[in-house]
């Protein structure tokens, strides 16, 4: 299983999101390990499938600005992840 995968899943628990919300989460997380930046540019070179960059990076954009992150729901998911 991907790791993308694993994190939807883990997502999935949490929010109730359609699928193709949950992929972005799950990629942007991994792009932000990977590049160790904020830069939406930069992130969105890391974005599988044939995509190009620039339509990946209207991808983040979108989805940051459609997107509401509840506090009590973020702390639960991240209390998930480093919880045992």
């Amino acid at each position: 299983m991907e790791p993308a995968d694993l994190l939807i899943t883990q997502c999935r628990t949490y929010l109730n999101w359609n699928k193709c919300r949950l992929s972005v989460i799950a990629h942007l997380v991994l792009s932000l390990l990977q590049k160790q930046t904020v830069n939406f540019t930069h992130l969105a070179t890391t974005f599988p499938g044939k995509s190009q960059t620039a339509s990946c990076y209207r991808r983040i954009q979108r989805f940051f600005l459609e997107v509401v992150f509840e506090d009590a729901v973020t702390a639960r998911i991240i209390a998930g992840l480093i919880a045992p």
